[in-house]
């Protein structure tokens, strides 16, 4: 149990840090700099992923007025900023352009503050246009500071890492992410799960991790959804160090053309595991191998046990993972481990030695029984890589016989009114 213990704070640990550095990091100031924020307003971003600040006293203290326009809450300035010609413009009340400003006075980055209490933008000029004085790219603080450096343009110095500055960005690029995805409690897996913007279970880059079964699986909208499934998509797996057996059931129901694939092997060289995926299209493209992924009213309730052969005793099964009942158009489950360790290509005799268990609940019986026929109707079984096949022949049985029986056949059926038992190695 310490063990388990041991493997699921660290497997929490990783996916923490993923986060992190693939979402939180690439929004993140890294440029060691000095400016103004009180915290009296949450930092406006740019598209980019940028923090604005005021391009006159550089305060991030700013308001986005939503018209393309910004104000600063603590020197009254106003101005707007058309990316289309990358340029700054103070405005007046009525809306007037009354000075320009360098592009990079608008950013937080946009130059460094050593001295004095009032900013000149780093050497950016500020020229109204309707009379007034002008910073003229003036360095010298009002206060006696200077910024120093060279008088044109002084630039922060990029090679120095500003921590109090990492932390401050760090905090509101999470502030901006909670925004934009949210984290979700699904008591059914016990596990998290990233919830987009329209509400979809998108899982964190497709996959998910079950507490409650110990396995890797996959999002109910995982991006893989957008794509459905052709054979095109089997063939190039190898190239991933991907290597599995699969097989396809066929059938009809309802007006369309059913798929029920299944997949058994190594994913990697870390993970071994099954899958179920359930896709349909409309009747009439013979020529082609493209189905759609099934709609959410037309998801069943399904789970799997998988087991592997015992090195010691080719009849006994050892136990790898139970995913739990649960109604989905992708039934999958992986666990850390290797069929054969350091292949890139894993042999159709080493993914024989996976056993899958499945219990389908059907909507109804007239589609438990149109799906045997068509298991019993399938022939072969593929190896992906290298491509490969061998002949197959399920079995149906009662019930009772299939409880008996499972750990000595190898293609096995059972039905209980919708309900639909099956075994294959």
């Amino acid at each position: 149990m310490e063990n388990k213990g041991k493997k699921t704070r660290l497997i929490s640990i990783i996916c923490v840090l993923t986060l992190i550095i693939l979402t939180i990091l690439p929004g993140c100031n890294f440029i060691g700099q000095t400016k103004k924020n009180d915290g009296a307003a949450e930092p406006v971003i740019d598209q980019m992923g940028n923090q604005l600040c005021c391009p006159v006293c550089q305060s991030t203290n700013i308001t986005d007025n939503g018209d393309g326009t910004y104000k600063c809450n603590d020197c009254s300035k106003e101005w707007k900023y058309d990316q289309t010609v990358n340029q700054i413009d103070v405005i007046d009340q009525n809306g007037n352009t009354i000075g320009t400003l360098d592009t990079n006075a608008g950013y937080v980055n946009g130059g460094s503050n050593s001295g004095g209490s009032s900013y000149n933008n780093g050497g950016s000029s500020y020229t109204p246009s309707n009379g007034g004085s002008s910073n003229g790219g003036s360095n010298s603080g009002s206060n006696g500071g200077s910024n120093g450096g060279n008088s044109s343009n002084n630039k922060t110095d990029k090679t120095k890492f500003d921590y109090k500055q990492f932390a401050k960005d760090l905090n509101a690029s999470i502030k901006r992410f909670s925004k934009s995805v949210k984290f979700k409690y699904d008591p059914e897996t016990d596990s998290w799960t990233v919830v987009g913007p329209d509400g979809k279970d998108t899982g964190l880059f497709g996959f998910k991790y079950s507490m409650k079964d110990q396995v890797f699986y996959t999002a109910e909208d995982a991006w893989q959804r957008n794509f459905g499934f052709e054979e095109t998509y089997d063939n190039v797996s190898g190239a991933g160090a991907i290597s599995y057996d699969t097989m396809r059931v066929k059938f009809n129901y309802n007006n369309k053309e059913w798929m029920m694939q299944y997949w058994k092997g190594q994913y990697g060289f870390v993970l071994i595991g099954a899958e179920l995926g359930l896709y349909n299209r409309d009747p009439g493209a013979t020529n082609s191998t493209y189905y759609d992924c099934v709609t959410d009213a037309e998801k069943l309730n399904m789970s799997v046990k998988v087991y592997r052969q015992d090195p010691s005793d080719q009849n006994k099964y050892n136990l790898l993972f139970h995913r739990s009942p649960t109604t989905t158009w992708w039934l999958t489950g992986f666990t850390p481990g290797t069929l054969s360790a350091g292949s890139y290509i894993v042999s159709p005799d080493e993914t024989a030695k996976l056993r899958a268990e499945y219990v389908i609940n059907f909507q109804n019986a007239e589609q438990a029984q149109v799906f045997i026929n068509g298991l019993e109707n399938t022939t072969t079984i593929e190896h992906n890589a290298p491509k490969r096949s061998r002949s197959i022949k399920f079995v149906g049985l009662s019930l009772a016989d299939y409880e008996k029986s499972t750990k000595s056949a190898k293609y096995a059926v059972a039905e209980n009114g919708k309900t639909v038992y099956m075994s294959w190695r």
